[in-house]
């Protein structure tokens, strides 16, 4: 089989084609034909060495995708062969992707769904982390404030937090994804590259944020918390500028009297039922036409440099994916 490998830490130009035998499975195991692999962030990140604890090089890229059962393991019940499943496991730039029933990790699950294989290649990872990001507030309508609203995970959130009422802020970084992200739904959005945001959003809403879900890092982080209203919740999922955050100290120290809530936050470490029900959550959200999971592009796994070089670029508008 195919798949494409970090040959070693560094830019796109890192990533190859690599060829291996069909890969075997074990009791507890599933063997997926992978229709197509979903792109994240994080996998550029991983492509550059950026979080601790990766494999030595070369190791195959990947995280999400859908794909066509093929081998059910002899102690795994509730699946069949031929199923369409939408799955999150590591390795999935690959025609083949291993899903193990009995993992310890809580993301790596396989899911049966009724979508698309276009559709669920983005639902295990993208659609559930926009899932969870929503879910971590109230009911009540609130002012929120959304980074990277034209991103995967990002243009899912708007849409998920406009069905919950809120009212929601979106930043971008292009005109054209202004465009993109009011037809998502979003009551406001900003191009954080040529509007003045802290200012904009201080004169508009003067009480300040209830919530905020910034995927960016860096000096983002010190500004929204001056923007959060009182018992404000700030939630970091991302660092798409950097993982660091300069002047946050005195930041929280500026914002103490306000009750602000700080949350770093990991979809990665929810238990598999929870992340299950959310999945199908998303699916079912689909299937009745109050979300959509826009497809930016689709890719060839040998257009895979290509792919983390346009979703670096900043240029692209919701998902990439590798069609397998």
């Amino acid at each position: 089989m195919r798949a494409l490998q970090v040959t070693e830490f560094g830019s796109p130009e890192v990533l190859a084609i690599n060829y291996f035998e069909k890969p075997k499975i074990s009791d507890n195991q599933l063997l997926i034909k992978v229709t197509y692999s979903g792109i994240n962030l994080a996998d550029t990140y991983i492509r550059k060495g950026a979080f601790p604890g990766l494999p030595t090089p070369p190791f195959t890229l990947g995280m999400e995708g859908s794909g066509i059962i093929e081998e059910v393991g002899a102690k795994v019940s509730g699946y069949e062969k031929g199923q369409l499943v939408a799955f999150s496991a590591s390795q999935s730039y690959a025609e083949y992707v291993i899903v193990d029933t009995t993992s310890s990790l809580e993301w790596e699950l396989a899911v049966p769904v009724s979508l698309s294989p276009l559709a669920a290649s983005s639902i295990s990872m993208s659609g559930r982390t926009a899932m969870l990001l929503a879910q971590r507030l109230s009911n009540s309508a609130q002012k929120v404030l959304v980074h990277a609203g034209a991103g995967s995970v990002g243009g899912t959130l708007v849409q998920l937090l406009k069905t919950q009422h809120h009212e929601v802020i979106a930043l971008v970084g292009s005109d054209k994804k202004k465009e993109y992200v009011y037809s998502l739904g979003a009551d406001r959005v900003l191009n954080y590259k040529h509007d003045d945001v802290q200012s904009i959003i201080r004169s508009e809403y003067p009480d300040g944020l209830d919530a905020i879900f910034n995927a960016t890092g860096g000096s983002s982080i010190a500004r929204d918390i001056d923007l959060l209203a009182n018992n404000g919740h700030l939630i970091w999922y991302g660092f798409a500028e950097s993982n660091q955050a300069p002047d946050i100290e005195s930041a929280l120290q500026n914002a103490f009297m306000k009750s602000i809530k700080f949350e770093l936050f990991n979809g990665g470490t929810h238990n598999q039922k929870d992340n299950i029900a959310t999945i199908k959550s998303i699916e079912n959200l689909i299937l009745e036409g109050r979300i959509e999971m826009p497809i930016h592009n689709i890719y060839a796994l040998e257009e895979g440099v290509n792919a983390h070089r346009d979703l670096e670029s900043g240029n692209t508008i919701g998902k990439l994916v590798l069609q397998l």
